[in-house]
């Protein structure tokens, strides 16, 4: 007969429930409770995985605006003479400025991830507050469609609506995914 097991065995009596003392239930108690924490869910493990997505790809966006900032300052560097080559060299610096900005988050939301992937409660807080800045990046989008539908060409109109539209989409898609997995408690259980 197990430790754990509810029923008691005699040779001369029938089956009977034993009687369970105090030590027991708190012992078994503390073991479901680390088995519970044990348990991982794929919902968590979902959201770490989108965030290490989500970070690798905004590393090459990063990557790419920094790129186009040196090259539009090396540009500006070229043109010295040219009244505009000022204007041109002080957007190049903000562009690059930008791409640095960029490339933090990007970095931020990988570690999150991987912490999220690792059930650290640190990790739940930072993805928290990358979900609140991609949902103020999601309606700031919201004045780029604006801005498209001024556009003075037509041609261009269409295509620039629907980009800020797929981009308002994904990042409020991702906070509200965020905030809805993160904030459940029975998933915040899991973090450490």
């Amino acid at each position: 007969m197990s430790r754990n097991d509810d029923w008691e065995y005699d040779d001369d009596r029938p089956r009977r429930r034993r009687e369970r003392d105090r030590d027991d239930d708190y012992e078994d108690d503390y073991v479901d409770r680390r088995l519970r924490r044990t348990e991982h869910s794929g919902a968590v493990t979902a959201v770490g995985i989108i965030n290490i997505i989500v970070g690798s790809l905004a590393v090459l966006v990063g990557l790419c605006v920094f790129l186009g900032g040196a090259f539009l300052g090396g540009a500006a560097n070229d043109f010295r003479g040219n009244p505009g080559a000022g204007l041109a060299g002080a957007f190049a610096g903000a562009i690059i400025i930008v791409a640095f900005l960029i490339l933090v988050v990007a970095v931020l939301e990988i570690l999150a991830g991987v912490g999220v992937l690792n059930r650290k409660n640190w990790a739940r807080i930072m993805t928290l507050v990358l979900g609140g800045l991609s949902a103020l990046l999601g309606l700031l989008h919201i004045f780029g469609v604006v801005g498209a539908m001024n556009n003075p060409f037509p041609e261009d109109r269409a295509g620039a609506v629907l980009v800020n539209l797929l981009l308002i989409f994904l990042y409020i898609g991702y906070t509200v995914l965020v905030y809805v997995i993160l904030l459940n408690p029975a998933y915040a259980d899991e973090f450490q």
